[in-house]
Parts: structure tokens; sequence; C-alpha cells
């Protein structure tokens, strides 16, 4: 969303350049990559965190725990991309000059079992669906899906 749904005193905020440094320090590949358009922030739900490492990012609040894990497939493509053709360009050194790995991610929510019955447990599980809908939708839109 480009703009949260929630007021400033109901967030956990993490900056642009938190989560930058986030990423580069647990040398996640998308560091480099501009996620942000608009608000230039995370609102997540009150005392939430964010751990981040290489292949996992992992969202943490009272009510519940998404995690996103990367998952390789193991399989390589050398193929031209956006082709069926089994056309193999190869660099000067005899190196494919292509490289495709898919990888997936594997979504996981865990909602606190002791908190199932609090009266705010409806919103955190709608919360959750729309992070992982607009994960989805993101990835799906940029070519990943």
């Amino acid at each position: 969303m480009t703009w949260p749904a929630s007021k400033p005193d109901e967030c956990t905020v993490i900056t642009k350049d938190q989560l930058h440094e986030m990423l580069l320090n647990a040398g996640n590949s998308f560091a480099d990559g501009d996620m942000f358009f608009g608000r230039q922030s995370l609102c997540l739900p009150p005392r939430s965190t964010l751990q981040l490492r290489a292949d996992v990012l992992t969202l943490t609040n009272p009510f519940c725990e998404i995690s996103f894990i990367l998952e390789p497939s193991g399989g390589i493509f050398f193929g031209r991309p956006g082709t069926n053709a089994l056309e193999q360009p190869l660099l000067p050194n005899g190196e494919p000059t292509f490289e495709t790995r898919t990888t997936g991610i594997r979504v996981t929510v865990r909602y606190s079992a002791i908190r199932v019955q609090h009266n705010d447990m409806p919103k955190y599980r709608d919360w959750s669906k729309r992070v992982v809908s607009g994960a989805q939708s993101w990835f799906m839109e940029s070519g990943g899906g």
C-alpha cells in the first residue's frame, strides 16, 4: 500500500534507509532493489520486528509471524530468457551467456496460540493476508511468476 491505514502512533516504522542497511548486513539479494515508492517507510503493527537473513525475511509481532523463505529449485537454464528456443549463446571463453535459476518463495504464517481469542486477532489475520497477497501480486507483476 502506498499510504498506511494506521496512524503514526499505531506503527512500528522501518525507514527505507534502515531496511536497506538490514538487507545489506544480511547479504540479501534485494538490498540493491528499489522497493519503495510514495512513502519511504514501512508501517508495521505495534511491537513488530523485521528479521533478515540472506534467504529469509521474517515479520514478527505479538499476534503472528510471517516468514518468506527462498527455496532454490536447483535447476539452471542457459537459453536466452523469454524464448523457448534451445539456443544457448556462449561468451568468448565458452561459458553460457545466460543463466536462469528458478527460485520459489515459501510463505508461512503462524498465529499466536495464546492470543487466538484476543479481540484484535481478526485485524492481524486480515493484515497478514494483505501482506501475503500483496507480496504475491508484487512478484507476479514484476515478472517473477
